[in-house]
């Protein structure tokens, strides 16, 4: 069904952020690196992974997804495979 969160318990979690003029104010960050985390822009049409522990201030990595599905496995992809570095517990 369009419109519907998908399940992210299992590897994010979700944050609520301060007010931002062009971003959405709802994070989901990578459990296992919260320096990764996926944000999207006030429409929720274009979602992105982010890097950076200081939320407003991180770099987009990848391309624009359209969902958040896309943006979680695009995140969840880039790590198993190695483009994506998370940090060593």
């Amino acid at each position: 069904m369009s419109g519907q969160i998908p399940p992210y318990g299992e590897n994010f979690e979700r944050e609520s952020m301060p007010y931002h003029p062009t971003m959405s104010n709802t994070i989901y960050k990578l459990k296992i690196d919260d320096d990764w985390f996926i944000r999207s822009d006030k429409t929720s049409k274009h979602w992105q992974v982010f890097h950076g522990s200081f939320r407003d201030l991180a770099t987009p990595m990848g391309k624009v997804q359209p969902s958040l599905t896309k943006a979680m496995q695009l995140l969840l992809d880039g790590i198993t495979g190695g483009f994506y570095v998370i940090k060593e517990n």
